[in-house]
């Protein structure tokens, strides 16, 4: 119903802003504000900016009532709106409060000059006004400019709520925040958070969701939490604290893709210092002079990363940034138990080799061709299990001319071609061996 009452909010009111205005004026209903609001014009009369009076229509976009544009004006004429009805705010600031939009309401006016300033708890539809003041959002709010000094700026909790295409700047010094986001989802919108503790957006439920919003704090960006899903949203620290991050989570599970963080000076692009989080083809940075992500404790789940350095990553990071084995900024590769990560070349036909000098090696999905110089001594291939092998060949050749041997050993008391070891004593000689999961056989 919210985009309804948007999409014909203009065809309501035409048959208010013609004919129906002039059988107003002449009845005395409707005067003229202290601009022009009343205009004749070939084809009848309609309404300009600088009217001074609430108006209330029908759901059939006819008018019913004018309010006085004041506190008191505001709250009688919510008082008396029912579902479909629509509250129009002349171009003024309306104080007082609290007021409560009743579902099913819609709220609205000329934009930024219709305003009102209190606290307000809407349970219908706010749209096009500007609020001076705290909001409880149960339903929908677009194109809705909101400012606010002190508390959390917009408090949506329920699953019903929608922030759309809105515009919230937050200036408390205090630690709230400009939107608390614990139920619904937030979309298209611009938080700036201007205040010295706290940070732009709490995002922390179940099925909270952004996307495709701006969110800037002074403490942090965002203070991330337990989320449904959080996508294509932009987080900065201010300029005004010297050691923000663009992000934090420290609690919960989260989800966030195509997602970008920007710390400040001598900060990070996201804090990660506990809980579970997923992040997807996401980018951070810092301004300088600090780790673009850090770590604290605990399960950081998987990581897909566009566009990262290592030496911008804290080193307890880095280890856990590429949670799978395997070759560094290798591709996934399951066995069907197990997962690792395996180089690219093997998915473009082009094989990869190792060279072992001495000592023992055991191989693993990195591996390919394996040459062994054991001129400097005896060298021992110790094999993966078979078990998280299944599928992958090895080709191991002895290049050197010694007396040295090199020996191929299966992993505990697994088989080759049915013994324990095979081995290589010539120069030149190689063994290509493959695997079925049970055991190895040479090819």
């Amino acid at each position: 119903m919210g985009n309804e009452k948007l999409t014909t909010l203009a065809r309501r009111l035409r048959p208010f802003l013609t004919a129906q205005v002039a059988a107003l004026i002449s009845g005395g209903a409707v005067t003229e504000g202290p601009d022009i609001d009343l205009v004749t014009i070939s084809g009848g009369v309609q309404v300009g900016r600088g009217g001074d009076t609430i108006l209330l229509f029908d759901s059939a976009g006819s008018p019913v009532a004018e309010y006085a544009a004041t506190g008191a004006g505001l709250t009688a004429a919510l008082a008396a709106a029912t579902s479909g009805d629509i509250v129009f705010l002349p171009a003024a600031n309306i104080t007082g409060g609290p007021w409560t939009v009743a579902s099913g309401v819609f709220l609205t006016g000329m934009g930024e000059d219709s305003q009102i300033t209190g606290t307000v708890t809407n349970n219908g539809i706010l749209g096009f006004i500007r609020i001076n003041g705290n909001i409880t959002n149960n339903n929908t709010m677009r194109f809705t400019r909101v400012d606010v000094s002190s508390g959390d700026g917009v408090t949506q909790s329920l699953s019903a709520g929608v922030i759309d295409s809105c515009y919230i700047t937050h200036h408390s010094g205090a630690a709230n925040y400009g939107v608390s986001l614990t139920g619904g989802n937030m979309q298209r919108s611009l938080i700036l958070h201007t205040g010295g503790a706290s940070s732009g957006v709490l995002i922390n439920g179940a099925d909270a969701s952004a996307f495709h919003c701006h969110i800037t704090g002074a403490a942090h960006g965002a203070v991330v939490k337990t989320t449904n899903l959080v996508f294509n949203c932009t987080f900065v620290c201010s300029y005004e604290t010297p050691d923000g991050s663009g992000c934090i989570h420290d609690a919960g599970t989260a989800r966030m893709s195509n997602c970008s963080f920007h710390g400040n000076v001598n900060a990070i692009g996201i804090e990660l210092t506990a809980g579970n989080i997923t992040l997807t083809d996401c980018t951070w940075e810092a301004i300088t002079g600090a780790n673009y992500i850090t770590y604290g404790t605990g399960d950081r789940g998987a990581y897909s990363v566009e566009d990262y350095h290592a030496t911008d990553i804290e080193a307890a990071a880095l280890t856990r940034h590429n949670p799978l084995p395997g070759a560094a900024g290798g591709i996934p590769y399951s066995d069907g138990t197990n997962w690792t990560r395996v180089a690219l070349t093997s998915y473009l036909g082009v094989r990869s080799d190792t060279t072992i000098t001495a000592g023992t090696t055991t191989l693993d999905a990195t591996n390919d061709i394996v040459y062994c110089n054991a001129v400097g001594g005896a060298i021992t291939v110790n094999l993966p299990a078979a078990a998280s092998s299944d599928g992958r060949a090895y080709t191991i050749k002895k290049i050197d001319s010694s007396a040295y041997t090199v020996t191929i050993d299966g992993n505990a008391s697994e088989l080759i071609d049915g013994v324990q070891t095979q081995v290589i004593s010539y120069q030149w000689t190689s063994v290509t061996i493959h695997c079925d999961g049970t055991g190895w056989y040479i090819i």
